[in-house]
This record gives C-alpha cells, sequence and structure tokens, in this order.
C-alpha cells in the first residue's frame, strides 16, 4: 500500500503553501506589532518647534499685538457704568518671529539603499525557497 506520488506531491505542495501563508502572516503581525509599540513612523521630522521658547513682546521693532484701529470707542460706552474703554488688540501681521527649531529626538535617518536591499532580500527568501521547490 504506497503513496500515490501524485498524492505526496499535492500533499507536499499543500503543507508549503500553508506554511508560506504561516510566514507571511507573521510578518504582517510584526509590522502591526511595530505600529502598536509606538515605533517611528516615516514622516516624522527631523527638526521640531521649541516648545520652550516664547514669543517677545517686541521683535525687530514691531509689537506682537497692536491696537484694533477698526474697533472705536462706541458713542454709547458710558465709563462710569461700563468702566473704562480699553481698545482691542489684534496681532500685528508685520510680527516675523518664528520659534526656534530643534532636533527632534523620535527622528532616525532613513534605512539607506544598501539597508533596504538588505532588508527585502531576507523577507524574500522564504517565497524564493517556496518557488524552488514547487519547481
Amino acid at each position: 500500500n504506497i503513496m500515490h506520488p501524485l498524492w505526496c506531491s499535492t500533499l507536499f505542495l499543500c503543507l508549503c503553501l500553508l506554511s508560506a501563508t504561516t510566514l507571511a502572516h507573521e510578518s504582517c503581525c510584526k509590522h502591526k506589532l511595530a505600529a502598536a509599540a509606538g515605533k517611528q513612523e516615516p514622516d516624522v521630522d527631523e527638526f521640531i518647534v521649541n516648545v520652550t521658547d516664547v514669543a517677545p513682546k517686541i521683535y525687530e521693532g514691531e509689537a506682537r499685538y497692536i491696537e484694533d484701529t477698526n474697533r472705536v470707542k462706541p458713542d454709547y460706552w458710558n465709563d462710569e457704568d461700563d468702566g473704562e474703554w480699553e481698545p482691542i488688540f489684534v496681532a500685528n501681521p508685520n510680527y516675523t518671529w518664528k520659534p526656534r527649531m530643534v532636533r527632534n529626538p523620535n527622528y532616525s535617518k532613513p534605512p539607506n539603499l544598501w539597508n533596504k536591499l538588505i532588508t527585502e532580500i531576507k523577507s524574500a527568501i522564504p517565497w524564493v525557497v517556496l518557488g524552488i521547490l514547487i519547481t
């Protein structure tokens, strides 16, 4: 009662396909685990705004806020009842100060071409072996 060669090769092919899908599933899970662990996304910038910088009130002779010239004391305003009129201030369009940029501690350089190639080759090896075994 020897197994038929066609049946053996079919069984072998099915086992190979099942193991290949398992390998593919593991790599998918590895990507999801890396994303869940908070590993760097490709769009992380090398420099970020320094959050400790405080904008000065005057920069290069320009005040940060200026009086809104469109708003004047209304005729109905009564200083005794309403209090002293205080002008409304708006952001000065000529104020050009920008916070300093600092290096992002979460930034890491993208892999170079050689490292990308090695990674892709390593991930392709199981599929190449499967292809060789099938043919």
